[in-house]
Formats: C-alpha cells, structure tokens, sequence
C-alpha cells in the first residue's frame, strides 16, 4: 500500500496488486488519501479511475477531501468533489473540510466548500469552529467571507473563548477589528475566562484597547438611557447582546432587574423605538434600523 513517502507510480503498483483501497498498515491512508494530502493531482485521477473510494477514511477518520482543504489545494478538492466527496466529512475530532480549509488560509477553497452545502458553524468536538481557526491564525479575508455568510462570531470553544478572543489573544488587529464590527461579545464566560479587553491589554494592543474600550462605552450608554442600574450594566448588557431578539421577562431578572425595570426594558424592545435598544441591536446584529440615532 502507499505510504507518505511513496511516488505516484508506486501507490498506482501497489493499487495493481492489492487495490485500489489498499491502506498503509500504521495510518490506514489509502493511496488516494497519500495523493490528496500531497497535492498529486494526476495521481488522485488515475487512482479515481481505477476504483479508489473517494470518502475512505484513516485512522483518524480523515477522508482525503479533508487533507485537501487543509491544503487549501482547490483542484484537488474540485476533483474530488466532483467524484462524490462528502462536503461535511468529518473527522472524529469533528474537524470538517470547511474547518480544515479555514486553517489553510487560502479563501477560495472555503468559498468552494460553502458553495457545495457545507456548514460553516460545524463545530469539532471541543467547540471549535472555522471561524475560530481563521480569527486565531489572522485569516482576514477568510473571517470577512465566513462573517458574510452567516458564521456565529460568539460561538465559544470548550476554554470559554470566543474568535474575538482567540484573534486578540494572536494580535490579529485587523481581524479583531473586523470581528468587533460584526457584534462580538465584550464578556468572558466566567472569571477565569479573560475579556477581549484583558487580552488587548496584556498584548500591549494599543489599537484594540482603544476600539474596544469604546465599544463597552457605546454599550454602558445604551443602558444608562434605559435607566437601568450602574451594577447591572455589565450582566444586562451581557445578556442583550447574546440574546438580543429572544430577550423576556425571565432572561431580564435573571441577569438582575426587578419586575418594574423588567417591565419598562420589554416595553422600549418590544415598541422597538428606543434609541438604546436600536443601537445595541446594531451592535449584536451589525445593522442599525432607519431613523434611530446612536445614543449619547
């Protein structure tokens, strides 16, 4: 069977010999796994032809279109697509193509997964998610394409971070920026989980600590208007941006209001003609609806 030092001409002998699904007995990587992973295109074609299953798995139940995308190797994966490659097969750590392919830095072979089907909120086992291997590894144009298409910018890995997080944590001003813009939380999970603004801080991140210090300013606004209490602004604020259109009377007193206040925040969301509420649904959502003025 091939091996990852093998030659195209040898996994093809050995596809003679024993087949074209034969496996490596250490990986078990068949020779077109071999042939996706290192980019052998002509090989990939000639194993395809001869029987090659195009979603046989290794020991770690990588099919060969997800060492493809993680090579960001586009012709590799249009080939294998085009011979039934299975758009959300994953590993069983849960890693897809499409996560893989986020790590590769290379958009147009993300773009090519999302336009055949593939989940880009697919999370692995530990929460991971595309856009969470983008933001860390400061893939600008690949968090923009996945943001666009509808990726969860609060989604939390296992740690409790989120891409913001995880983008900071790297220094990726741009790709912070960016995350910041689409309403990315400002909170941590727990108080063992630092802040996008602890973080900034300890990375020297002038630029960040700036832009992020006053997005918590726009935030703390929008609640002094809505006359809700300086002690609850953090937890409010908290629970309307991750919640936002799902807010009622039980999220309210959970996080700290009484029944009045409660009452009179329902009102002003559910009329939606505060200003407050407007903008704080521009900041979760990245849209600001017509004739609401940001809050002073």
């Amino acid at each position: 069977s091939a091996t990852s030092g093998s030659s195209c001409a040898t996994a093809l002998r050995q596809t003679n010999r024993f087949g074209p699904n034969s496996v490596d007995g250490l990986s078990d990587r068949t020779p077109l796994i071999w042939a996706a992973g290192t980019g052998d295109l002509e090989c990939a074609a000639a194993l395809l032809v001869a029987g090659a299953l195009v979603n046989s798995d290794d020991a770690l139940g990588q099919m060969p279109l997800l060492y493809a995308a993680a090579e960001g190797d586009v012709k590799m994966m249009e080939l294998l697509l085009r011979n039934g490659a299975k758009v959300e097969g994953s590993a069983y750590s849960g890693e897809t193509p499409l996560i893989a392919a986020a790590q590769s830095d290379v958009v147009e072979a993300v773009s090519l997964l999302v336009q055949h089907g593939a989940n880009v909120n697919a999370a692995m086992e530990d929460g991971g998610t595309a856009l969470a291997f983008a933001a860390g590894n400061c893939n600008e144009e690949t968090v923009q394409f996945l943001v666009q298409e509808g990726a969860a910018v609060n989604s939390r890995h296992s740690s409790g971070w989120t891409p913001l997080m995880t983008s900071v944590s790297a220094n990726c001003t741009a790709v912070a920026s960016l995350l910041l813009r689409a309403g990315s939380e400002l909170i941590s999970a727990s108080s063992q989980v630092p802040t996008p603004l602890e973080l900034a801080t300890a990375r020297q991140n002038s630029h960040l600590v700036k832009a992020i210090s006053e997005r918590e300013g726009e935030v703390r606004a929008a609640c002094i208007v809505l006359d809700v209490p300086q002690e609850l602004h953090s937890s409010l604020c908290g629970v309307w941006l991750e919640h936002s259109e799902d807010v009622d009377q039980e999220v309210l007193l959970r996080a700290g209001l009484n029944k009045t206040q409660a009452r009179h925040v329902l009102v002003a969301m559910t009329e939606y003609l505060h200003p407050s509420y407007a903008w704080l649904h521009s900041l979760a959502w990245g849209t600001v609806p017509p004739h609401h003025p940001r809050p002073l």
